[in-house]
């Protein structure tokens, strides 16, 4: 099987800011064997914004987000070789120090470095993917899909909302990064973050709440009433103040340091549908 041997040495290398030309756009495989479907990390992961698992496959990844790669086979593919293939493929991060994980992965700092498909000892399919630094980020209502900076909510009530990473580097930004928030008065309002922001009404009152996407940091205003919330009053969500979404994961990836060329990788099954974290 001397033909696996030279994709399989194009893989075991992390790059720091560049790496030729083995990146291929899309979510062809760089050998063109098959597709790689990109699965959002959660309800904040900017692929997701406006489109369904599978429509889109991003151009670079946020440092810190988090997401999930599958991966299916194309018909007449150049596999050759009357190759028996098992029905379960793994993808694997080649450098834990990029891309960090096992059934998900979240990019540790910029740069590039490569995922591989494999079946027992056979390299199937490449894909390179870019990690680039966050520039700024939108704290975005649940409907209408609006950036927020103040919002009235009724007593009692829980608002929700996306927080989604932005780069001037990368238009088509992917992976949900993790979000910190507090409140400056929890009497007033209380906050739980993770994969989206929810901000519950405690009592009466005015407080701001800070929100944190790695190192960047945005507030919100918030006014708490003792009665009902007129309509158009800037009400963050649908005015019911249910919170129906599923619950978001609260935990960050480390930081890890290391050379692109740690080989030790991680591995999805290409039938994971975990896309929350």
């Amino acid at each position: 099987m001397r033909e696996w041997l030279a994709p399989l040495a194009l893989t075991l290398v992390g790059c720091a800011s560049t790496c030729g030309d083995s990146s291929n756009p899309g979510a062809i495989g760089e050998l063109g064997n098959g597709n790689f479907l990109y699965e959002c990390g959660g309800s904040s992961d900017p692929v997701c914004e406006f489109n369904e698992f599978g429509e889109n496959f991003p151009e670079c990844i946020a440092v810190g987000g988090q997401f999930d790669l599958e991966y299916r086979l194309l018909e007449g593919d150049a596999l050759g070789g009357g190759l028996e293939l098992d029905p379960l493929l793994y993808i694997e991060s080649v450098s834990q120090s990029f891309f960090e994980g096992v059934d998900e992965f979240q990019a540790q700092r910029e740069g590039k470095a490569a995922f591989i498909v494999r079946e027992d000892e056979h390299v199937l399919d490449i894909i390179h993917m870019q990690i680039v630094a966050i520039d700024d980020f939108e704290i975005v209502d649940r409907d209408p899909a609006t950036p927020t900076a103040a919002i009235e909510v009724a007593l009692g009530t829980t608002e929700t909302f996306r927080v989604f990473p932005r780069s001037f580097a990368c238009a088509q930004l992917g992976g949900a990064v993790p979000i910190v928030a507090e409140s400056s008065d929890p009497a007033v309002v209380t906050v739980s973050a993770g994969d989206i922001l929810r901000v519950q009404a405690q009592g009466p009152g005015e407080a701001v709440v800070r929100v944190r996407l790695g190192e960047l940091e945005k507030a919100i205003d918030v006014v708490v009433g003792d009665g009902p919330i007129e309509p158009g009053s800037g009400s963050g969500s649908d005015g019911s103040g249910s919170d129906t979404d599923g619950s978001g994961s609260d935990t960050a990836g480390s930081d890890t340091a290391g050379s692109g060329s740690d080989t030790g990788g991680g591995s999805s099954s290409g039938g994971s549908t975990t896309g929350g974290t």
